[in-house]
């Protein structure tokens, strides 16, 4: 293509993709009658993994990038730990 004048990109990084599973355990309780210090909420653990996850790709900085795209939460329920 370069001897007929066509324009053409160069590449400059590659994304080398990883995917990881991470799984937490809880205890599912009543969150209107656990008391905080009886908790064992997955979900806690788990959100500051994702902070985490996004704080180390900025610190990395230039072309790195991460997220966390996909969780799943058992029981799922508005009023359970």
């Amino acid at each position: 293509m370069w001897k007929n004048g066509v324009p053409l990109a160069v590449v400059t990084d590659i994304a080398g993709r990883r995917q990881y599973k991470a799984k937490f355990m809880g205890v599912p309780n009543h969150a209107g009658s656990t008391a905080m210090g009886n908790r064992t909420d997955a979900l806690v653990p788990a959100a500051r993994v994702i902070a985490f996850v996004e704080e180390m790709a900025r610190g990395f900085g230039g072309a790195t990038v991460a997220t966390v795209g996909q969780i799943e939460c058992s029981p799922n329920a508005v009023n359970v730990v």
